[in-house]
């Protein structure tokens, strides 16, 4: 019964251990909302990732590991002639979606935040002929 104790009291004890030098694992997701394609690639503190051509209104996604001791991690990410930086804490969210738009501050946010984007069109006024209707 005191075996069965200690392996209970030293198991606890691992898992606190191990979960004091986690690192922080983190998924990135690129929108494009330009109406080009883009070639996106980003740094972090571990170097850098090429995520390729991500076509307009589409997305690209991966999923990096930030060491403790790197956090805050001070991050860039260029798309095509756009560039950007985002800062990962040991406090941020399992994801970041990162907008890249020219008509709007591009930059990370996460399902809560997520920006919608809406486009305004102006609507002309139409003539029509009106005539005499026959019976």
């Amino acid at each position: 019964m005191m075996t069965v104790r200690r392996l209970g009291l030293l198991s606890l004890v691992l898992a606190g251990v191990a979960m004091v030098g986690c690192d922080k694992k983190i998924k990135l997701t690129f929108v494009n909302d330009t109406p080009q394609a883009r070639e996106v690639e980003f740094t972090t503190p571990d170097g850098t990732v090429e995520l390729g051509t991500i076509r307009p209104a589409g997305k690209a996604s991966e999923e990096v590991k930030i060491a403790k001791d790197d956090l805050p991690a001070r991050c860039t990410y260029a798309a095509g002639d756009m560039t950007g930086q985002f800062t990962i804490r040991k406090d941020s969210p399992g994801s970041m979606i990162i907008y890249v738009d020219k008509s709007r501050e591009v930059g990370p946010g996460n399902k809560k935040t997520e920006m919608k984007t809406t486009k305004e069109k102006e609507v002309k006024d139409k003539v029509v002929e009106q005539g005499t209707v026959v019976e």
